[in-house]
């Protein structure tokens, strides 16, 4: 199977890079190319649920209208999660993969793309 992996590094909030970030995942969706994003280390941030921004649009309700734009498949590694924010509630559209299969994918996959 052919696919592009998007791997978000960046924390949330970060200046304007997720405003892009998010742009770029709902481009992927409507030129329906096959991707996976995944959310890895402080990237992981994007998914905390309850975030109220001040000033800018709400990523937790960005991430969940990407299904819309034909984003799909949205990921967190797990041991980062488990780390770095033990016990917080990520967004529900999302579903854990642990390191290996990252590292897996990274090898599968035809092009990969690193936020942050």
């Amino acid at each position: 199977m052919s696919f592009n992996l998007i791997i978000v590094k960046s924390p949330s909030y970060l200046g304007r890079s997720h405003l892009e970030s998010i742009e770029a995942l709902m481009s992927l969706g409507l030129f329906e190319i096959e991707h996976r994003v995944v959310f890895f280390e402080s990237g992981i941030s994007w998914l905390l649920t309850g975030q109220q921004p001040e000033q800018e649009k709400s990523i937790e309700k960005q991430l969940n209208a990407l299904p819309m734009y034909g984003t799909e498949n949205l990921y967190f590694v797990e041991e980062h999660a488990g780390q770095l924010f033990p016990g917080q509630q990520l967004n529900e559209n999302t579903a854990a993969v642990t390191e290996d299969t990252l590292v897996s994918w990274m090898h599968g996959a035809d092009h990969i793309e690193v936020f942050g």
